[in-house]
């Protein structure tokens, strides 16, 4: 535990948004749920340490996901919106 605050610090110094960005191995979107794969090895660089040292199963995400259009526009919902008054019509 004493390990998080020290990559909290480290990724806090990232300046560039594309930084935050390159952890991220894969990205699915499907109706009601968004799935984030981290790169193992991309992570621990961002974190300045071993890949070992990271926790496999923490590495993919699933958070529900809203879609509502509205004209031509998509607005996306995250995490705990509620799922039931967001519709994809």
């Amino acid at each position: 535990m004493a390990q998080i605050p020290r990559a909290i610090e480290t990724l806090s110094r990232i300046k560039e948004p594309w930084e935050h960005l390159a952890p991220v191995a894969r990205v699915d979107m499907r109706p009601g749920l968004l799935t984030l794969q981290l790169s193992c090895e991309a992570l621990a660089q961002a974190l300045d340490c071993l890949p070992d040292q990271i926790n496999p199963t923490a590495l993919m995400i699933k958070t529900p996901l809203g879609m509502r259009r509205r004209g031509v526009e998509l607005k996306l919902h995250l995490g705990d919106a509620p799922l039931d008054d967001l519709s994809t019509d």
